[in-house]
């Protein structure tokens, strides 16, 4: 089973939980947000993870990211691809969900 996989569908971005289906901070195996709830996109000064804030229907999710597929914590979740594309980097990470906006 993949890491996290996230693609845009028209207004919406799909994200596929893949392997963090049982996370506390997931509500279900696949999600379905708008564009404009993704409220804020950051990476940490120290570039140790790239956060992102989205808005459910509840409240505002915070999205702890990385791209490093050897990442070995469980404090941060793995993006695989955004859009099919794996990306190379922290900065490469934040342009292509910037890009998603």
């Amino acid at each position: 089973m993949a890491n996290i996989v996230i693609t845009k569908s028209g207004n919406s971005i799909i994200v596929d939980f893949g392997v963090y289906v049982n996370s506390a901070n997931v509500d279900g195996r696949k999600a379905s947000y708008k564009v404009e709830d993704i409220s804020i996109i950051w990476i940490e000064k120290d570039d140790s993870r790239l956060v992102v804030k989205m808005k459910d229907a509840i409240t505002t999710r915070e999205w702890p990211l990385t791209h490093d597929d050897t990442y070995q914590g469980n404090e941060l979740f793995i993006v695989d691809t955004v859009d099919g594309v794996q990306p190379s980097s922290m900065d490469d990470l934040f342009d292509k969900l910037t890009a998603l906006r």
